[in-house]
């Protein structure tokens, strides 16, 4: 997995590369109220910044990732903190709440969090490049090996957006899966 960190009161870029893939970061055209930074990836200003990558991962069949999954649901991302990330647009910070419609492996409550591929610690935010990006209003199914909330999930653990547009980022759920 690859990992990016860029710092929000300038620019701090590191990223570390995987074997099994590989994405892209950057950091720049974001505008806040505090300090400003350049750096060889990009440039950005106060307490915003653009990440942008695409995860490398085997794909495997619906009934192998729920096979692999302590619980999978159905569920609508809910408004919360966001931060911009390329073509996946305003991306919720973890941990995303999300109303669960049905779950259709386990159970749980009816708001569940999430990890997203964004992580904010203080001025610091982090890009996991297998995470998901969803949107507030956004409707996906997720794959978890977790037992408690917030539910740890990636695109390459199956998760996948239901009904909406694909991107570079968020892959689609197969259509044969769109019936669950």
């Amino acid at each position: 997995m690859s990992a990016l960190v860029i710092s929000l009161a300038g620019v701090m870029l590191a990223a570390c590369a995987s074997t099994a893939g590989s994405g892209n970061g950057t950091a720049g055209s974001g505008n806040g109220s505090a300090g400003s930074g350049n750096g060889s990836a990009g440039s950005g200003n106060g307490t915003s910044g653009t990440v942008t990558g695409a995860a490398s991962c085997a794909a495997m069949s619906a009934s192998a990732y729920l096979a692999g999954a302590r619980a999978v649901f159905i569920g609508t991302a809910l408004g919360g903190p966001t931060a911009e990330a390329g073509s996946a647009g305003a991306v919720l910070l973890s941990p995303a709440r999300f109303h669960v419609i049905r779950y259709l492996k386990g159970s749980g409550p009816r708001v569940v969090t999430v990890q997203t591929a964004l992580t904010r610690s203080g001025s610091t935010m982090a890009a996991s490049e297998d995470g998901i990006q969803p949107r507030a209003g956004q409707r996906w199914k997720i794959y978890t090996t977790s037992l408690h909330v917030p539910y740890q999930t990636s695109i390459c653990g199956g998760s996948c957006v239901l009904g909406g547009p694909s991107d570079d980022v968020n892959l689609p759920c197969a259509q044969e899966e769109d019936k669950n």
